[in-house]
């Protein structure tokens, strides 16, 4: 459920201004933070105000994440333009539950890295483990952590 739709459904509205003042005194507080979206670039956080803008607006340092199976070349670089247009630049692409398996598997994260120019990482499905040492090594990297 997007931001904007609790908002609708509950009757209750935040303040985007008080959100960015709590996400600045988390920065003052911790040394890297995370800042994930709900249901993509384009979901309205706040009316037509949407992740990509927040991320934009935030400066934040982004990393767009797509599942890995049939369907991730469209759903991936629609998502990319999109950021492209509202001035966010992923530093990753990230294919997430990937078994490669089957042809779009195997094939995905190369044509999505050719079509983007974005570095694409495949993350293995792992039922109940973290991320694997070297998968967050990269990704600390990535966001300069």
């Amino acid at each position: 459920l997007s931001p904007y739709a609790g908002i609708l459904e509950e009757g209750k509205d935040f303040s985007l201004e008080a959100l960015r003042v709590h996400f600045e005194e988390l920065l003052d507080k911790y040394e890297f933070l995370v800042v994930e979206g709900a249901g993509g670039v384009a979901v309205p956080v706040k009316g037509n105000y949407d992740y990509a803008k927040l991320a934009r607006d935030w400066g934040l340092k982004t990393i767009l994440v797509a599942r890995a199976g049939l369907g991730t070349i469209n759903h991936s670089f629609l998502s990319w333009f999109y950021m492209k247009a509202m001035d966010v630049e992923p530093i990753a692409i990230v294919m997430n539950g990937f078994e490669g398996r089957d042809v779009s598997e195997r094939t995905n994260p190369f044509i999505v890295e050719e079509l983007t120019g974005v570095r694409v990482i495949k993350v293995p499905r792992v039922e109940g483990l973290l991320l694997p040492a070297e998968k967050r090594k990269l990704l600390a990297e990535l966001v300069g952590f």
